[in-house]
């Protein structure tokens, strides 16, 4: 993997991007910039179906880039969606109410149990 990272980020340095995200199926996201990555990792769970996983992929990532988000924060958010989809039957749209459901659930994880408002929420997740 070392060495798609390495070429990833060539391929940043000679297209003179800001950064550049691939996915890694089962392991996630990764994003690379000239001079560092990351990995978010996908979490765990049993699939189904992969069809439509890609599309919802590059969906979530324009939405989540295009409301604002930081880019560490979108490739959560899409890990996220990714584990939603992939645990479907046959093609299926990711709704709304799912992604939230499933935000809601980590961002409370993450904040010592504490309830987190819908408007707090979307505030996290760039305004959706």
């Amino acid at each position: 993997m070392e060495a798609l990272f390495d070429a990833s980020q060539a391929i940043v340095r000679q297209l003179d991007l800001e950064f550049l995200t691939v996915t890694l199926a089962e392991r996630g996201i990764a994003v690379l910039w000239e001079d560092r990555r990351i990995h978010a990792s996908a979490s765990a769970r049993e699939v189904y179906d992969v069809t439509g996983a890609g599309d919802t992929v590059i969906a979530v990532l324009a939405l989540s880039l295009a409301r604002g988000l930081e880019i560490q924060r979108a490739a959560e958010v899409v890990n996220l969606a990714a584990v939603i989809i992939v645990a479907k039957h046959c093609t299926a749209p990711i709704q709304r109410d799912e992604l939230l459901g499933t935000l809601s659930k980590r961002i409370t994880n993450h904040t010592n149990n504490k309830v987190v408002s819908v408007e707090e929420l979307l505030r996290r997740v760039g305004g959706w």
